[in-house]
């Protein structure tokens, strides 16, 4: 194994619940941007496998919502993940690069709470950081 997937093999077992939801925030933003690019290259192929990973990263994110202690914000985070990965599906019919801005801007606006969530929660339980993460996105939303 590279120093680098060391690092971030290392980094994600280390990681708090807040800060491995930043990392996958991160990861579909990143993907986006590579999809972009993609596209404006007529990388059909870099295209498609950029949106599908970034799909994917949205797949994982709805499976982690726990809808009985969620309740309300679980199920509105599950309604905007499924509107971003119905977007994405859009994008990769059409090549449509400002349908993948729009996901991206939104992705980094749910980034940006759970990135304070995970900074005030760092001596936390995973639980109890789910829990603020839940709390302050009531208020976001």
């Amino acid at each position: 194994m590279d120093g680098y997937k060391s690092y971030q093999q290392t980094s994600v077992i280390g990681a708090n619940a807040g800060k491995l939801i930043v990392m996958l925030y991160d990861g579909a933003i990143l993907f986006l941007s590579r999809a972009e690019s993609s596209i404006e290259r007529n990388d059909l192929k870099g295209q498609s496998l950029y949106i599908t990973k970034a799909q994917n990263i949205l797949l994982e994110l709805i499976s982690s919502l726990n809808m009985k202690k969620g309740k309300e914000v679980a199920a509105n985070l599950y309604a905007i993940y499924t509107y971003m990965y119905k977007r994405l599906m859009k994008a990769a019919l059409y090549n449509d690069t400002a349908t993948l801005s729009e996901v991206s801007r939104m992705l980094r606006e749910l980034r940006e709470s759970w990135a304070a969530v995970a900074q005030n929660c760092k001596e936390s339980s995973p639980q109890q950081q789910l829990e603020a993460g839940i709390n302050r996105l009531e208020v976001a939303i």
